[in-house]
Formats: C-alpha cells, sequence, structure tokens
C-alpha cells in the first residue's frame, strides 16, 4: 500500500492512509482518514469475538453481584425446569426483572397488565367470583385447604400476620397504609351506596351510645379514655383502641358505655375481640386492666 499521509487522503475523499509507521500497539497497518486516526487492526481486535466475551462475562458477574441472581437464558432454565429465569436484559419496558416461561415475559409486564385488565373489566371480575365461589365449589374448596394448613401447622394466621405485616420494613408498611386510605378515599368519593351505609353506621352507633350511657354520667368523662389510646399510639407505635370490655353489641348481653366498661388495648385485641365476653376471650379470672384511666366498681 502507498504511504499518504492523513491530509492528503482526506483531500482524495479516501477512506483509510498508510503512514508505515507502528501504532501504539506496534501494529504496521492501514489507518482511518475520519477521526484521531485510529490503526484498522487496533478497531478489529476492539471488537474481536475474545473481547466481546469478555466483556459479557465481566457484565454478568457484576450484574449477578447487584442483584444476587443467577443470570441464564431460556433455554437453560427450561432444562433445569424452572418458572422463571433472569436474563439480565431489561424488557421493552425497561424493566430489569424475572421472566416467565415459557414464553419469556417480564413478570413486572404481566403483573401491571393483569391489573389493568381487573380495573378494565371489573363486573367480569366480580361475576367470575361468585361463579366460582358459589357455583362451581370454589368455597368448599377453600374451606377444606384451610381447614387441612391449619391443622399441619396451627399456628398458621400467626406466622403468616407475622411475615407479612410485622417483619417488613417500616416504609412498606407506611406504603401499605397510603394505598389504603387512598383505596378508602377513592371508594367513598365514587361509591354513593357504599357512603351511604357508612353514614348510617355511624348514625346507628351514635344512638346506641347514646342510649346506653346513663343520664347522669358526664359525657366529658369519656375523652381521658381516647386521649390515653392516642397517647400509646404515638409512644408505642402500635394503634390502640378504647375497647368495651362487656360487648356493646353482645350475644347474651350488651356493655353499657360507661367509664368502668371501658378500657384502652391494642387495635389489634380489640378486633380480635370482637363481640366476644371477657371471659370467653380472656378466660374465667381475668379483670380489666387498671390503667390510668380505668375505673374500678366498688
Amino acid at each position: 500500500m502507498d504511504i499518504i499521509t492523513k491530509q492528503e487522503a482526506r483531500a482524495r475523499g479516501l477512506k483509510f492512509y498508510f503512514t508505515g509507521n507502528t501504532c501504539k500497539n506496534g501494529h504496521v497497518a492501514p489507518r482511518y482518514a475520519k477521526g484521531p486516526g485510529v490503526c484498522l487492526e487496533c478497531n478489529r481486535a476492539k471488537d474481536s469475538p475474545e473481547r466481546r466475551e469478555k466483556q459479557r462475562k465481566e457484565y454478568v458477574a457484576k450484574l449477578e453481584a447487584e442483584t444476587g441472581k443467577k443470570i441464564m437464558t431460556r433455554q437453560e432454565a427450561e432444562r433445569a425446569g424452572l418458572r422463571f429465569y433472569f436474563n439480565g436484559k431489561p424488557c421493552p419496558n425497561g424493566h430489569l426483572a424475572e421472566r416467565m416461561l415459557p414464553y419469556g415475559h417480564c413478570v413486572i409486564c404481566h403483573s401491571e397488565g393483569g391489573k389493568r385488565w381487573k380495573r378494565e373489566n371489573h363486573e367480569k371480575v366480580l361475576q367470575s367470583n361468585y361463579e366460582y365461589y358459589h357455583e362451581r365449589g370454589g368455597r368448599e374448596r377453600y374451606r377444606e385447604w384451610r381447614k387441612k394448613c391449619l391443622e399441619e401447622n396451627p399456628n398458621l394466621h400467626r406466622e403468616h400476620y407475622q411475615r407479612y405485616f410485622v417483619d417488613i420494613p417500616e416504609e412498606k408498611k407506611q406504603q401499605r397504609k397510603e394505598r389504603h386510605r387512598e383505596r378508602m378515599r377513592q371508594r367513598w368519593a365514587e361509591d354513593i351506596e357504599h357512603r351511604e351505609q357508612r353514614k348510617l353506621e355511624a348514625q346507628l352507633r351514635r344512638r346506641y351510645l347514646k342510649k346506653a350511657t346513663p343520664k347522669w354520667i358526664d359525657p366529658n368523662v369519656f375523652a381521658s379514655f381516647y386521649k390515653e389510646a392516642a397517647e400509646k399510639t404515638r409512644q408505642t407505635g402500635v394503634k390502640h383502641h378504647v375497647d368495651h370490655y362487656y360487648p356493646r353489641n353482645g350475644d347474651t348481653v350488651s356493655g353499657l358505655h360507661v367509664p368502668w366498661n371501658l378500657q384502652v388495648i391494642p387495635a389489634a385485641e380489640n378486633t380480635a375481640k370482637n363481640n366476644k365476653m371477657p371471659e370467653e376471650f380472656y378466660g374465667p379470672n381475668h379483670t380489666p386492666p387498671k390503667g390510668a384511666n380505668q375505673w374500678s366498681v366498688n
């Protein structure tokens, strides 16, 4: 090849030029006329299969260390009998997540697509659930499955609550609370029947409390119980309720709305207690806790 400078090659419209000198890597080869004059052999070595394979291995090792997931192809996952695999590549929507077999769909895209379809076809979802539970024996199968699980592990519900509601980061707890509040606000704004039902329940509760409170009781004495519940909630971070020791809507008795029938307890305990009698829920020899605002009957 004739020796020619870069300027002469550019002037003549050539793609390469040759100086006869070695490049920084020791190659005596033509160079590109455009740009800084990269050696043709250096450029080939840069794009060589060996170099690309080395870069791929470095990227795979780095990505596996960051995500904690083993990178594999769909064929490798199929041979291993797996349901999901991680190939280290983002999906068309940009999600760097696991893929599903057999078609390689992104799990995040699949989940979002299912949620979107349920929102757009809410009536179909309700109809399908009703048919499954009431016409195709879904309720009976679920009860049999739950009974079997409880026989194998009596603490199943407690472990489930501990795993999914207690042993989770505080940030996730706040996100769940905010999503729940948003759903309740949306339902209150859109569902007229639900809104009227809640108003009726609140009205009936106020009416009951008024009937269950003797006229000679000062209404101001109840404020201290609700203040104590709010204070305990702030101090412990656990929601507390004001509970009627003898339930106000029990099967056998209806407790009065009086100070000596009130107690401040955690919300989970109040929910579990529901309308049970204290002897049934706490045991035969239980007495109400004597807190700062608990009254005792002489």
